[in-house]
């Protein structure tokens, strides 16, 4: 322990006497394993304070102005001016939001899809009329089309096929629409 206490205070003068702040250690090496540290300038806070950047208290008194202008430096009660940038980007984000669904409604969505073409599958298999079977398909289509993840992998084969066939507008567009759903993905 007082090895520990020799170190701690070598260290602490040897930072006293290259800094800029002048300290007055009233200790010697004798008394530092005294029980009685807290009275020992090189434990108290203001000491430590001043050795380390503080400026200190004088007197114990707080410099409120000091604080009342850093209150004044960084009033933030107006917000800042949104960029074009930022402003297209928060338009194409809300957008995105509206167009897909999230959450535990993605969830129920794709319980939902699943049931459909379950009973699409039935339908065919029964060999029902063909305009129960496109209500069943497009109820289908629409519902996917508001699944942000699937919305994404179809746009990535569209994008992947367009370019096979040299179409280079449909690959743009294709590859624009992932791009967004990608970032409405959970």
């Amino acid at each position: 322990m007082m090895i520990a206490n020799l170190i701690l205070q070598t260290v602490l003068l040897s930072y006293a006497s290259s800094s800029r702040s002048v300290i007055a250690f009233t200790t010697s090496l004798n008394d530092i394993g005294n029980a009685n540290r807290i009275s020992n300038p090189i434990y108290s806070t203001s000491s430590l304070s001043m050795l380390f950047g503080g400026r200190g208290n004088k007197g114990g008194k707080e410099n409120s102005n000091e604080h009342e202008v850093r209150n004044v430096e960084y009033d933030i009660s107006t917000p800042p001016p949104q960029s074009s940038e930022r402003q297209s980007r928060l338009k194409r984000e809300t957008l995105n939001k509206a167009q897909y669904v999230g959450g535990n409604e993605l969830i129920r969505m794709r319980q939902r899809i699943l049931d459909y073409e379950n009973e699409l599958n039935a339908s065919l298999e029964e060999g029902r009329n063909d305009v129960e079977v496109e209500n069943m398909r497009s109820k289908i289509t629409l519902m996917r089309s508001k699944d942000a993840e699937y919305v994404y992998g179809q746009a990535l084969e569209m994008a992947k096929y367009a370019k096979n066939m040299g179409n280079y507008d449909e690959e743009v567009k294709h590859t624009e629409e992932a791009e967004s759903a990608r970032l409405c993905i959970p």
